[in-house]
């Protein structure tokens, strides 16, 4: 359902620090470090909240208690573009 509502996929950077958890899978949380990914857009917003299932994000509960959480940060295309959405771990 979400890679067939996938518009595109750039390469991307944001401000930030990422570790490579036990479990297989990175966090990121806030720092002065660089961290690059992708940005992806999708035709139907609605994937949100299939993606914040997927991060266990409850946008109704209080931060402490969500593994990650979504924050509206900068997102840099590499070539200056900026806008998007980043989930963090809490540190």
């Amino acid at each position: 359902m979400v890679l067939s509502n996938l518009v595109k996929a750039e390469k991307a950077m944001a401000n930030g620090k990422i570790y490579p958890l036990p479990m297989g899978y990175p966090a990121m949380t806030p720092g002065d470090g660089k961290v690059y990914g992708y940005l992806l857009s999708f035709a139907d917003s609605r994937l949100l909240k299939v993606l914040d299932d997927l991060e266990d994000y409850q946008p109704n509960q209080l931060e402490a208690k969500n593994l990650y959480n979504r924050y509206y940060i900068e997102i840099y295309e590499l070539k200056g573009l900026s806008l998007g959405w980043a989930y963090f771990m809490r540190p």
